[in-house]
């Protein structure tokens, strides 16, 4: 009787989270964060020594174009000010007619010293740099300038554009380089240098962390087109990364007009609804759903080649691991479980290695990076690398996921960590043919 009792009550406990994890939640987006091309972007806000106006527009800047699309712009009082430059910042939301998706930038004292520089903005987009609040400032030694511009008929629509300086003294190849491109394509404007110019990084995604059962992510909107607005179809995305952690994967879904969904570990979650502004997500568990992002089990993997740390020239054939159960597991340092996981692996391959193959596959670090890990903490394991294509085939959005096939290379059990398949492993369920 206790028996069935017991039963019974994990019976219930299920179907409550069943039922908890279908209602629709609404995640708060409360978070900055990065993906990749964020992180790797060196975008620069030319900046160029103003002699005098009028202005040439942004769509014919950087050629000696001239004309009526030619322009003048209110200044401020520029008494007692040296080192003068101006510049365009890109805003999706800016209206102005000669500079459309741009905001007209004037920088005084442009020259690294101890005095401050001075910025304005032309934050109404009207060409008046005369009434839009006081100027920023950025000191020499100040790592970067966060700048916010906000749609005119929403203030809660806005986009914050973050400056900062490449630095005086590195990368001399690479400003060299940026400094010939622009002082030949720059038409009769004088190029201040790389160095007197701004980086540009875009603060454009809003992230909040999920949890649903034993899973956990990082959920984010996109602003795409940078104009305040994150849900607009066929332009902004819905990204995916890991748990708490600042940048996020590959994974990316397109924002439709009717039916917005992502997938995440098996799992399919419709979007019931987006603040435009990006405040908000509202997501629901669909258990009912036909998944489009994942393999199927009793199929074989899929086929790609592979190198291994030790001979980066080398390529693999995945079938070469087909005579033995096989457990890919692609990862990297950032991960999370990263040390549970490590110590599942050596439990695997000590109590398993002669029965199953392991082939741990990384994604971010370099070879040399990979090598010192083996050697310095006795990896007895295979350790290769994996791309971005590579990736695409297991539809690997975070890290860490696991995969296990039967000899053959067909698929048992997708997302598995080290630790389930080791349980799986010792009860005698995952080493069958």
């Amino acid at each position: 009787m206790n028996y069935i009792k017991s039963i019974s009550f994990i019976i219930c406990l299920f179907i409550s989270f069943l039922a908890k994890a279908q209602q629709p939640v609404k995640l708060m987006l409360d978070k900055q964060a990065n993906d990749d091309m964020t992180r790797k972007m060196q975008s620069l806000i030319a900046l160029y020594k103003y002699p005098k106006q009028p202005f040439a527009p942004y769509s014919v800047f950087g050629t000696s174009a001239q004309g009526n699309s030619e322009f003048n712009v209110k200044m401020p009082d520029l008494t007692g000010y040296k080192d003068t430059c101006f510049g365009f910042i890109f805003f999706g939301g800016a209206d102005n007619e000669k500079l459309k998706g741009n905001v007209f930038t004037l920088v005084v004292q442009n020259k690294r010293d101890m005095k401050p520089a001075i910025i304005w903005t032309d934050k109404n987009f009207n060409l008046d740099l005369t009434d839009d609040g006081n100027p920023d400032t950025m000191k020499y030694d100040q790592p970067f300038l966060d700048i916010t511009f906000y749609d005119k008929q929403n203030k809660s629509a806005y986009y914050t554009c973050r400056l900062s300086r490449l630095d005086l003294f590195k990368n001399a190849k690479y400003k060299m380089l940026v400094d010939d491109y622009y002082k030949g394509h720059s038409g009769n404007k004088i190029f201040a240098g790389s160095v007197y110019s701004f980086k540009e990084q875009r603060q454009n995604i809003r992230a909040a962390d999920y949890k649903v059962g034993n899973d956990s992510f990082r959920i984010a909107l996109k602003d795409v087109n940078c104009n305040g607005y994150y849900a607009e179809p066929g332009i902004d995305l819905i990204l995916i990364g890991n748990y708490g952690q600042e940048e996020l994967g590959d994974a990316n879904f397109q924002i439709d007009n009717k039916n917005t969904f992502f997938e995440k570990n098996a799992m399919r979650f419709d979007v019931k609804e987006i603040d435009a502004t990006g405040k908000s997500l509202t997501v629901e568990l669909n258990t009912g759903a036909k998944l489009t992002r994942q393999l199927n089990t009793g199929k074989k993997i899929p086929k790609f080649k592979f190198s291994l740390i030790e001979d980066e020239n080398k390529k693999i054939k995945i079938k070469k691991y087909k005579n033995k159960p096989t457990y890919i597991y692609f990862w990297n340092y950032e991960q999370t479980r990263f040390t549970e996981d490590t110590i599942a692996l050596r439990s695997l391959q000590n109590e398993f290695g002669s029965k199953i193959n392991i082939l741990t596959l990384n994604y971010g670090e370099t070879p040399k990076e990979l090598l010192n890990f083996k050697q310095r903490a006795s990896i007895p394991w295979a350790i290769g690398r994996s791309s971005k294509p590579i990736n695409d085939l297991f539809y690997v959005e975070t890290f860490p996921s696991g995969f296990f096939t039967k000899k053959r290379l067909k698929l048992t059990h997708a997302n598995i960590s080290p630790a389930e398949l080791l349980t799986l492993l010792r009860n005698g369920s995952g080493n069958k043919n």
